[in-house]
């Protein structure tokens, strides 16, 4: 069927894998994130504690008690490949959309939300023109293409969302096979854009305003979680259980996700 109610976060996460352990902590305790612990409770770290495999230990504790209370109009939907491109969101938006309340598992530091960023990936490849690094005069190096491209991206002031905030963008897969002693003939990479409500149409103007004349543009586009404007849904949360900004870091906690 397709209930109104949906419980929905993710499988997947981030590298690297961080072995999970247990641990106690007591009233009082200072936590990894530095706040006190409110009761004694059992710590849990490890990757995914608190994105999002907490969530998904609250969500279906959630709907068992809900079920033994006798309702039966809801459902929990785990999806996987949302760190990579929200492949799990999309197949559900395309074979079975709906969901008059959607709840979202996201470590959002217990805060109640109903927007996130969205999000715009490209790959773009640079060519240079090779040749031996003791004459340079003869070339073009894909990898100062890249660089200049670079600094002049760092100086597109873009405007701050008055609910998102700014707009932030990391590069990544970054590959220029050349030998060291040979000037790169081509460099290719993967830029990763987190936009708000503010600047999701202003991505390409800025992106291709720099020196793009010499790249190959494979753009991708996707959102965060797509069902936030899925077809039918007309209420949407983003909650966690749990969750802190170590959520991703080289260490991760979620406390009591045990006893809640």
């Amino acid at each position: 069927g397709c209930p109104e109610y949906v419980f929905c976060t993710h499988m997947d996460t981030v590298p690297p894998y961080i072995k999970p352990s247990l641990g106690l902590v007591g009233k009082g305790d200072r936590l990894p994130d530095g706040k006190i612990a409110e009761k004694d409770d059992t710590l849990i770290t490890g990757r995914g504690s608190c994105d999002a495999k907490g969530q998904i230990f609250t969500m279906l504790n959630a709907a068992i008690r809900l079920a033994e209370d006798g309702f039966n109009n809801m459902g929990v939907l785990l999806v996987s490949g949302e760190e990579t491109g929200s492949y799990g969101a999309k197949a559900w938006d395309k074979e079975m959309p709906g969901g008059k309340f959607v709840l979202v598992g996201e470590p959002t530091d217990n805060k109640m939300i109903s927007a996130s960023k969205g999000t715009k990936q490209y790959g773009l490849t640079f060519f240079g023109k090779s040749c031996h690094s003791g004459y340079p005069e003869h070339g073009e190096s894909a990898i100062d293409i890249f660089v200049d491209f670079v600094d002049r991206l760092r100086e597109v002031e873009f405007p701050d969302d008055p609910i998102l905030g700014r707009t932030t963008w990391n590069i990544g897969e970054l590959r220029s096979d050349n030998p060291h002693n040979v000037l790169s003939p081509e460099i290719s990479f993967r830029i990763y854009f987190r936009t708000t409500f503010a600047t999701d149409s202003l991505i390409d103007n800025a992106l291709f305003r720099q020196r793009c004349s010499q790249a190959h543009e494979i753009p991708e586009e996707s959102y965060l979680w797509p069902w936030i404007n899925s077809h039918g849904t007309h209420r949407q949360r983003i909650r966690p259980p749990l969750g802190h900004p170590l959520c991703c870091a080289d260490r991760e906690e979620d406390n009591g996700i045990c006893n809640r």
